[in-house]
């Protein structure tokens, strides 16, 4: 018989906890466009202002569509057999003879024109570059290795809001977003950048191609409030209090992102920082493709009065999570229905050692587990793979738990997969599942 889990989760005091504020860290300065990260370490070639949008029509304006070079270093270096590509692929190549000045810049053109000092030109007879919130200018090394990246973190004006994901829209890609490999830049080798902060004048923010490591004690890496039309996308933490905190927002998507160690403190003291992602209060989204290992995590993904709609759910899909040395008697790996909330769904995401309880869904409506992996080795403090329970108070209804796989032991050796309290009215699909599945956790484990 499963066992009740020990300690109820008390999500109100772990709500005002989340709302106390931090002094920010290292915060980028942000221009109409772009964010110049404060780095310890960058290349002396890269990217350092763009036009997407030409003056007019771009087919008639090529040459107004251009991208800058900068040789931020104090000596003339060669910068033959480099280039510059879209995410598209289309790609401008250097001579080999090319060599730039100390502090000196290159706009490189889309259209036809002759070379002189301090401008190129590609040739093409169409433009390049598009004008949506998601388009990139990349530079690439003569190795073949992306060193820059413009607009290089932040977006600030879009002009039209990227749509909400649904199930439907959510294929799964074996790519990362700009076409290439998701995982081919070494861990931690981005741009290195101190702590984001914003409240307010946030929509259509874009914060991608960063590393965040090392902030301090207690310090959140990104923490955003009231915005709309979030991305953040391809970025590396470790060591981070916590990785993403975003509260009272709308369509927020977390993607393709990277974590080592968070190291919080879990402890209820006032801040509690101890999670990959932290959402209070946002309406549709989409967590998709990141992957980390290791710290004293809290809840990995927590969803506090967060969710979707039938039309537009939230979407947590084919993550991959490994734990090591959380110490937390009340921490999970994703958090559904937390503090009450409609249309969530975990999907395909896989689990190993993430807490004292794999997953769970803690009230609320509509709430969907389904086709994820789920082992947990005993441990001290070890308790459940994944149980549904109302917490909350209010109406708890709807909810399907289905096609799971999970291999949990609790701390005294005996075997929980599951747990259905009983007070959220029929779970559908809860006989679909392998509540004893026979898992490798060798095969489990997370690569960086």
């Amino acid at each position: 018989m499963a066992q009740l889990p020990r300690a109820a989760r008390h999500r109100t005091r772990r709500l005002a906890a989340i709302l106390v504020a931090i002094a920010l860290i290292g915060i980028p300065w942000i221009g109409s466009d772009r964010v110049e990260t404060t780095t310890a370490a960058v290349p002396c070639f890269r990217l350092v202002d763009g036009r997407f949008d030409a003056v007019g029509p771009d087919s008639t304006n090529l040459n107004g569509e251009w991208v800058v070079v900068k040789n931020a270093c104090g000596r003339t270096i060669s910068l033959g057999g480099w280039r510059i590509r879209d995410r598209d692929g289309h790609t401008y190549r250097f001579p080999s003879w090319l060599r730039m000045a100390n502090r000196s810049a290159i706009k490189v053109h889309s259209g036809r024109g002759s070379a002189r000092v301090g401008h190129r030109f590609m040739g093409r007879t169409t433009p390049i570059w598009n004008n949506r919130s998601w388009e990139r200018a990349y530079l690439v090394n003569s190795a073949g290795v992306r060193v820059s990246t413009w607009p290089r973190a932040i977006v600030t004006s879009v002009p039209a809001p990227d749509p909400a994901p649904t199930p439907a829209a959510t294929p799964a890609p074996t790519a990362g977003p700009d076409g290439g490999d998701a995982w081919s830049v070494p861990f931690l080798s981005r741009p290195t950048s101190g702590a984001i902060r914003r409240s307010g004048n946030c929509d259509g923010i874009v914060i991608e191609n960063l590393t965040f490591k090392d902030l301090g004690p207690d310090v959140e890496a990104i923490h955003l409030e009231g915005c709309a039309n979030v991305t953040i996308r391809n970025n590396d933490f470790a060591r981070v209090a916590q990785a993403v905190t975003v509260l009272d927002s709308t369509n927020v998507r977390i993607e393709w992102n990277r974590y080592l160690d968070i190291v919080g403190p879990h402890a209820r003291v006032g801040k509690h920082r101890a999670n990959f992602v932290q959402l209070v209060r946002v309406s549709r989204g989409y967590i998709g493709h990141n992957k980390g290992r290791g710290g004293d995590t809290e809840d990995i993904v927590s969803m506090y009065e967060s969710g979707g709609t039938e039309a537009s759910p939230f979407v947590i899909e084919r993550n991959h999570f490994e734990g090591s040395t959380w110490t937390s008697t009340s921490g999970s790996g994703i958090a559904l229905g937390d503090g009450a909330s409609a249309w969530s769904i975990a999907r395909g995401n896989t689990l190993l050692n993430v807490g004292q309880v794999g997953m769970f869904i803690a009230g609320g409506t509509n709430q969907r587990i389904i086709d994820n992996v789920i082992f947990g080795e005993q441990r001290t403090s070890s308790n459940v793979g994944l149980y549904v329970w109302n917490q909350s108070g209010s109406p708890c209804s709807g909810h399907e738990v289905s096609g799971n796989q999970v291999s949990w032991r609790r701390a005294d050796g005996a075997s929980n997969p599951a747990w259905n309290a009983g007070n959220c009215g029929t779970v559908s699909g809860w006989s679909s599942n392998t509540w004893n599945a026979v898992l490798d956790p060798a095969s489990l484990r997370v690569g960086l």
